[in-house]
């Protein structure tokens, strides 16, 4: 923590604000530091001008050429048909690009020569100045959030997904208890990093409410940074449980312990809970190795490689030598090949990062901001 941060204490308000903060960048330029989009976004908005530049400069091409039916080397009804719809996507790209435009050209900044700061607030004139010296703090919280995310297959057409998302909000305390939202983020390292920097700025405390969680995605990579990968997926830790609640655990997880020796059993998902297609032919093999001691227990977990993999390469390789080695189905073999076991590979952590999840000591997770909506979604 910075000079600046401060222990949050209970009691304030720490409500979400539902507000558009997506220029969460602090860039410092002398007295001023400016909000800016995240680098992603601005690059996105960057090759969207690119696009619509090299759009309109076909249009004017084409009427200079007199040009004005593409796609010419098709029937005339699918070449007419081809023209109108390229016209319309870069006409709706173009009006889009505005709109962004208009959206990220309005300047946000905090101006500490003159004491002054202007953040885009909807219920306000946002050409008003506010002053600095009216900030009492800044206020960094974070919830979780559940959504809908539609999306399209070719098989099942068009279904949704679940999916809980996670959120953290940089906001201003005035000293008459009004809160401001300056900036929402996705990545809590992010808005910490951001908020203190505008922390130091302003020589305002910043209140950091979310040290001591951590949200759905920070404890999967920080999982996926436990298990190591070379040819085979490794990972060793500490637990203050005790080997029967570790094997208790795992039972209750659909997972079947197979005892090797005292402290080695051979771990796999259950198949009629494993409906993926690896679990059906090739189910994920995991071998766990307990150590018991005085603290607790010492955890390592092996996947078991699948000399199967070999046995198809090794049948690649014969017909690769039996027809021809620049026969192109020689290539989509191997690709095929691959592609089955970087397939493979990923159900194969899925496997154990399910395990690890089980047994590893978690920080307190983020608020959900609405849990009752798994519940209402059931019953409509």
């Amino acid at each position: 923590m910075t000079l600046n941060d401060q222990p949050a204490q209970l009691g304030p308000d720490i409500t979400p604000i539902e507000k558009d903060g997506s220029k969460n960048r602090m860039v410092k330029k002398g007295h001023m530091m400016y909000l800016k989009p995240s680098n992603w976004l601005y690059g996105a908005v960057w090759i969207l001008r690119v696009m619509i530049i090299a759009f309109w400069g076909s249009v004017i091409y084409n009427i200079y050429t007199l040009n004005f039916i593409l796609f010419d080397e098709l029937w005339l009804f699918f070449s007419i048909l081809w023209t109108l719809v390229y016209y319309f996507i870069g006409i709706l790209f173009s009006l889009y690009s505005l709109i962004l435009t208009a959206k990220y050209k309005a300047k946000e900044y905090f101006d500490n020569k003159n004491g002054v700061y202007k953040i885009y607030q909807p219920e306000e004139d946002t050409d008003l100045n506010n002053e600095i010296s009216d900030i009492s703090s800044l206020q960094l919280i974070g919830y979780q959030k559940y959504h809908t995310e539609r999306y399209y297959s070719k098989n099942s057409g068009s279904t949704s997904a679940v999916v809980l998302t996670a959120i953290f909000q940089l906001i201003i305390i005035t000293s008459k208890g009004e809160r401001k939202l300056v900036a929402n983020f996705v990545k809590r390292s992010n808005a910490i990093r951001q908020s203190r920097r505008l922390s130091k700025f302003i020589n305002k405390p910043l209140l950091n409410y979310t040290d001591h969680l951590e949200s759905n995605d920070e404890a999967e990579s920080k999982i996926g940074k436990m298990i190591s990968s070379r040819h085979i997926l490794h990972s060793t830790f500490k637990t203050k449980m005790c080997k029967k609640d570790i094997l208790e655990e795992i039972e209750a997880a659909d997972f079947s312990a197979k005892s090797l020796s005292k402290n080695t059993y051979i771990l796999q998902k259950k198949q009629h809970y494993d409906t993926n297609f690896y679990g059906k032919h090739l189910p994920a093999k995991i071998k766990l190795t307990l150590e018991e001691f005085q603290e607790g227990t010492s955890i390592s977990l092996k996947s078991i490689f699948r000399y199967e993999f070999l046995v198809y390469l090794g049948i690649t390789l014969l017909i690769s030598y039996i027809l021809d080695w620049d026969n192109p189905y020689i290539h989509v073999l191997f690709i095929f090949l691959g592609i089955g076991w970087y397939f493979y590979r990923m159900y194969e952590k899925t496997n154990m990062a399910a395990i690890v999840e089980l047994l590893v000591e978690e920080k307190e997770k983020l608020p959900i901001l609405n849990p009752e909506y798994l519940h209402k979604k059931d019953k409509v």
